[in-house]
């Protein structure tokens, strides 16, 4: 089964760019959920007259993993074993899979913003969405478990300088 991502809007805290959640078909499982309708068609970009409310929730979705993985504390502290409670080893998947998802992220970004078209633009969006999710599952956490650990970060500020630490 292929998932697909979406993110339609973020906000800047502390330096990371957050997301709005992505959500898997079941609607609570954090990986992807298409909304329906989600592609807007109005609003002109700068960039070569593209269309900047289609490619704009695009740029987003790229900057989410990035997001959930490092944003800044906004949840209740999670205290329970410290750090999360993760092992050295799960949180060194982490780490890996966040370093490939950014690499992806920084490709496909680049790449969007030279799409010619909105179709182009989506083929784009659903390839960077599919690499991101194998760079995930390619570690041997699933999307689940890397969800789980960003979220848990962001609300565990030792548990994200922890993270910070391991992939500097």
């Amino acid at each position: 089964m292929r998932a697909t991502v979406s993110c339609w809007q973020y906000v800047s805290i502390r330096h990371i760019h957050i997301g709005t959640l992505w959500l898997a078909g079941d609607g609570t499982t954090p990986v992807a959920r298409r909304v329906q309708g989600s592609h807007p068609t109005v609003g002109q970009s700068l960039h070569r007259g593209r269309n900047d409310m289609t490619l704009r929730p695009m740029m987003a979705a790229l900057a989410l993993l990035l997001a959930l993985a490092l944003g800044g504390p906004v949840l209740a502290q999670n205290d329970e074993g410290g750090a999360g409670g993760y092992s050295e080893e799960t949180l060194q998947q982490f780490v890996e899979a966040h370093s490939g998802v950014l690499a992806i992220r920084d490709e496909y970004t680049q790449r969007l913003q030279e799409a010619d078209d909105r179709e182009q633009a989506m083929a784009l969006q659903e390839e960077a969405n599919e690499r991101m999710v194998n760079a995930v599952t390619d570690t041997g956490l699933s999307v689940e478990e890397y969800g789980e650990i960003a979220r848990a970060a962001s609300g565990d500020t030792e548990l994200s300088e922890r993270i910070q630490d391991m992939m500097e």
